[in-house]
């Protein structure tokens, strides 16, 4: 699945909104969806995941809790680039629904972060940046972080908004003639 259609991109977003840091637990009466779009949009999450090929490898090792010695990290590593980087932050992953979180703690509120397929995150970043009026890195990342998970997100929202041509281009200073 390398592009999602809009209608998709939008319910990720509203749904995202609508469930604040709880993502994929509850459904606003505000979003109007029906329990058949949140039951739908969970088996896409699903699916979504399922289809990265490191997070296909990760929820079976998260679903029976199961531990690796540190050769059979390395060769999970060989064979799915990025693993490790999922593998450290272990503990706080979770299936809830059968959607991979990551729990977060924040002012001493518990988030859960869905863990974004790779797939979806320009997806994810357009969303939450270019949609959103193109606020900056941090707020930008603020939004990010509040909703999604992925090993290495602060430096790619960073390399987002900087390669930004609508920031860019507000950003430039044209002197006055």
């Amino acid at each position: 699945c390398e592009h999602m259609e809009d209608s998709v991109v939008t319910a990720i977003c509203i749904q995202a909104d609508a469930m604040g840091n709880d993502a994929l637990l509850v459904v606003n009466d505000a979003t109007k969806n029906s329990q058949q779009d949140f039951q739908a949009n969970q088996r896409r999450w699903q699916q979504l995941q399922r289809d990265d090929r490191v997070l296909a490898a990760l929820i079976p090792l998260v679903e029976a809790g199961r531990k690796l010695t540190s050769r059979q990290v390395a060769k999970m590593e060989c064979d799915y680039p990025g693993f490790k980087a999922y593998w450290w932050s272990r503990e706080k992953l979770q299936l809830r629904d059968g959607v991979l979180h990551r729990e977060r703690k924040v002012d001493g509120q518990l988030l859960h972060q869905v863990v974004l397929p790779e797939s979806q995150r320009e997806i994810a970043l357009r969303g939450l940046h270019d949609d959103c009026g193109h606020l900056g890195r941090d707020r930008t990342l603020d939004l990010v972080q509040a909703r999604f998970y992925w090993p290495g997100m602060t430096k790619y929202v960073e390399e987002y908004v900087r390669r930004c041509l609508p920031c860019i281009r507000r950003k430039a200073h044209i002197p006055d003639r």
